[in-house]
Parts: C-alpha cells; structure tokens; sequence
C-alpha cells in the first residue's frame, strides 16, 4: 500500500537536524499540494509528500510516499518522528451536482473521519507541534450579505461540504483542548491558479472564446485567492508563533463581480472585453431552461471576504497581487490550450 520515492534515501537523506525543520503534507500530489511542496521546500523545509500519486515536485529534501487511503496507512509513527507540523490537504473536494443525505455521509467521511486519523497519529508521535488544516469559506456560508465574512462570524454553512468543513474544524479544536498538536484553520474562498478546475476553469474558458458574454449585470463582489497565496500563508503558518490554535481567513484583494474577472481574464488574453448586459430575469429563465438556476444564483451572489485580522495577526501580505496572480494562471492557460477544449459542464 506504501512506496517510498524522490529523495528515497528517505530518512537517511535528511539527517538528523533536517529531521527537526521536516513537514507532513497530505494530498500533495493535488491542486494545490504542487503549490504548497514548492513553497515549503522553497524555505528550506523537508517535506514528507503523503498521496495516492507522486507529486510533480521533484526535489532532494522531497521524501514521497504512496498512500492509497490514509484511514489504513500503518506507517505513521515512522514518518510522523521528528516531524513538527503537518499541513493536511487531502480531503473530498466539493462538487456541486451531488446532493442528499448519502452526500453528506461520504463528505463527513472524508473531511471529518480522515482528519481525525490523521490528526490523533499527529497526536500520538508527540512532536508534531501544528497540525495545518485547509477549509473553506463555505463553512460560512455560501454569501456575504451586508458586509464580508469575518472570522469572528457564527458560520452557517448551506451544504454537505460546508457542513463537513466546519464539523472537521470544531473536531480539531475539541481535540486539542488538551493536547498537541495546536490547530490552524484556514478558510479560503475560490482558489485558482495553474491546473484549477470547476468553475474558475470553465470561466477561462469562456474568457478565452471570441463570443461576447452576457456578464455585464453580474454586479456582485467574489473574493478569490490564488494558490501562490495560499501557500505562502500555509508556510508562514508553519512557523509562526502567533499562528496556533487560530483560524484564518485569506483573500486577494479586491473582491471582483464575475464581470470584472472575465474583463481581466480577457485583458490578460489579449481579447477585446466583449461583455453585454443581459436582464437578470431573462437569464433565470435561460438558467432553468438548461438545468443551471442555482450555479446562476451563486453567480449572482456575493461572497466577499475580509482578511484584515489575518494579514496583522501574521504580520502577512500576499507575495502577488490579483492581477498578477491572474497573468501567471493564463500564461499557464496559453502554454496549454489544447487541455480546455470540450469544456461544456459549469461545476462549483
């Protein structure tokens, strides 16, 4: 069930003192696991790469290790020893054409009962000191109504994956009520960037086409992040004192309307903008019509974050800026065109 590869002199490679400063990241071989590896191992980190397939990341302070299904991985104490944070990835991921009951089982299952295990084998090797847990905005709620979402508000998530998210955070601060390791959650909204998928990836598609798009009363405010971002902040919370045992919110600013990200998707396309305003009523029926009112809705909706106590409380600022953050993904986007063509489904 395990393999041990990159860096497979494993522990022998890392010595004893590389062996204080070494990271656990599970579901490294993921999204944002190739973001998350570079920026650990950027800082000199050694990091310990548990996923079902081998990271992209190459590096001589990267130890991999194949892990079907972390609920039965046996080898924890070996890997945990000497291991002072773990940044816990792996997860279900949301999809947004699954409902009901049995959805809720199977998010609960993974998001809930997977971090358990990971966490209590944390708990048992004595020297992990963080364990680094990555949520998500939906654990508040699926908009912002009057202002953008605080850390400080009582969440009131709206579906099985938000639902799941949160039972998972308030799991891990009940857990370590009276042990280690201390939590550290962090609540991203929308994160995009090179090899993103749903909905960000359908919208660059769409950005990329020579159509004019019917965006133009989109006039709500999303906020995003991208994946550079997010990693960055998942390193500085390694190490930062200030960071355990809190939960975060993170964002690039400013938060966008779906209009103005396509407008800047298109600038960094080098395409004219080619937005026109639809009346909203006349796309609801449009929306119905093709089975997407509630994607149509969120569309609509707001969700806006505010991550001024993030940014002071880590003495943080994001290393790029959105807009830049934006050209690096479609740069990505240009150099492999031929990866989006069929796209047709709009996922959340």
């Amino acid at each position: 069930m395990t393999a041990t590869t990159a860096a497979s002199q494993g522990d022998r490679g890392m010595g004893s003192n590389a062996r204080a400063s070494r990271v656990i990241v599970t579901g490294a071989s993921g999204f944002l696991g190739q973001f998350v590896l570079n920026r650990l191992l950027a800082e000199g980190k050694y990091v310990v790469a548990l996923s079902k397939h081998s990271p992209a990341t190459q590096h001589p302070r990267l130890q991999y290790v194949s892990v079907s299904d972390l609920r039965a991985f046996k080898e924890w104490e070996r890997h945990l020893a000497h291991t002072t944070a773990v940044v816990h990835l792996a997860g279900r991921a949301h999809h947004f054409d699954q409902a009901g009951e049995a959805t809720d089982a199977l998010y609960r299952e993974a998001n809930v009962g997977v971090t358990r295990v990971v966490y209590e084998a944390a708990a048992r090797a004595g020297t992990v000191e963080r364990f680094i847990y990555i949520s998500s905005i939906k654990a508040c709620g699926e908009r912002s109504a009057q202002r953008p979402f605080e850390a400080s508000d009582e969440p009131v998530p709206e579906d099985a994956y938000g639902r799941s998210k949160l039972e998972a955070e308030r799991m891990l601060m009940n857990l370590a009520v009276n042990s280690h390791p201390k939590p550290v959650i962090i609540r991203p909204p929308l994160v995009f960037g090179p090899g993103a998928r749903a909905n960000f990836m359908l919208l660059m598609a769409l950005a990329d086409s020579p159509w004019p798009l019917p965006f133009g009363r989109f006039e709500n405010k999303r906020s995003l992040v991208s994946a550079w971002n997010l990693a960055d902040l998942i390193a500085r919370c390694v190490d930062h004192p200030a960071a355990p045992s809190k939960l975060f919110l993170i964002a690039d600013r400013p938060a966008i309307s779906v209009a103005e990200l396509v407008g800047m998707l298109r600038s960094a396309l080098g395409r004219r903008r080619a937005i026109f305003s639809m009346p909203v009523p006349i796309l609801r029926v449009l929306a119905a019509c093709t089975g997407r009112s509630t994607q149509l809705s969120k569309a609509l909706d707001s969700l806006e974050v505010n991550d001024s106590a993030t940014r002071e409380l880590l003495n943080w600022n994001p290393p790029l800026s959105l807009e830049e953050g934006i050209a690096r993904t479609v740069a990505w986007l240009q150099a492999t065109k031929a990866e989006f063509k069929g796209v047709r489904k709009w996922k959340d």
